[in-house]
């Protein structure tokens, strides 16, 4: 099914080819699970991953898609991340042309490992959408960054 087919279906900003829109998160998880195919799979997609966050609503699940390439495309996020500027930076990233990393960067596939923006996405997503990016930076959510958990975690627990 088509992002667009869906109620929730909301377009937050448009710019050089590149659509942004989102679905509520009940919308959200059908809509995955429909796009993911054995032509479209990740590690995150086995049966089993599916199946686990499908029933338990834990593991990993993705909060943005890509469709479309460089050429033209739509990024529709989660309505419940949709105020995470580093997965809007992510997904603007496919969009672009740009494919997941192992390094702990903002194409990492995993939103707890998108530490560094070596890729320089995050200006590039703000320049192409000056208003959603205002907007996504006004509204976002205090973030924590891991490393900085880890450290006081540490400090805590481990102080002599």
């Amino acid at each position: 099914m088509d992002a667009r087919e869906y109620p929730s279906y909301q377009v937050l900003g448009v710019g050089d080819k590149i659509a942004i829109a989102s679905l509520s998160h009940e919308e959200w998880v059908p809509f995955v699970n429909g796009q993911l195919s054995e032509e479209n799979k990740e590690w995150y997609s086995s049966p089993t991953g599916r199946a686990i966050h499908n029933y338990t609503g834990r593991g990993y699940f993705p909060r943005g898609i890509t469709l479309g390439d460089e050429e033209g495309a739509v990024i529709v996020l989660d309505s419940t991340y949709a105020n995470d500027e580093r997965l809007v930076a992510h997904e603007y990233g496919h969009a672009v042309g740009y494919g997941h990393t192992n390094y702990p960067t903002t194409m990492n596939p995993v939103s707890s490992m998108r530490l560094f923006d070596s890729e320089n996405l995050i200006p590039r997503f703000r320049a192409t959408f000056p208003e959603l990016s205002a907007q996504i930076r006004k509204n976002k959510p205090l973030q924590i960054p891991t490393a900085f958990l880890t450290g006081a975690f540490l400090f805590f627990f481990l102080r002599g």
